[in-house]
């Protein structure tokens, strides 16, 4: 992907920090798609940036590839959050 399509430096940086995360290359590419498609779609930077950090939060808690996703993953995933402080 062109690094030059996105003109806002936090979006830059975010997207750079993506690429040393210890997620899959599958989530990685995925989320870089999302990206493209969100702002294809005319979405905000601001929303962006949102959807980018929790993609990568979930990704890193789950270490499952999102192509790969069942509904009972989503749902422990979901409960375990609930259950946390961060919800």
């Amino acid at each position: 992907m062109e690094m030059g399509l996105y003109n806002n430096l936090s979006v830059k940086k975010r997207l750079e920090s993506l690429k040393d995360a210890l997620i899959s290359d599958v989530n990685k590419k995925l989320i870089f798609d999302f990206v493209d498609y969100c702002f294809s779609e005319g979405l905000s930077k601001h929303r962006v940036l949102k959807y980018i950090s929790i993609l990568k939060n979930i990704a890193i808690q789950t270490q499952l590839d999102f192509d790969k996703v069942q509904k009972k993953d989503l749902y422990m995933f979901i409960s375990n959050l609930e259950r946390s402080d961060r919800s």
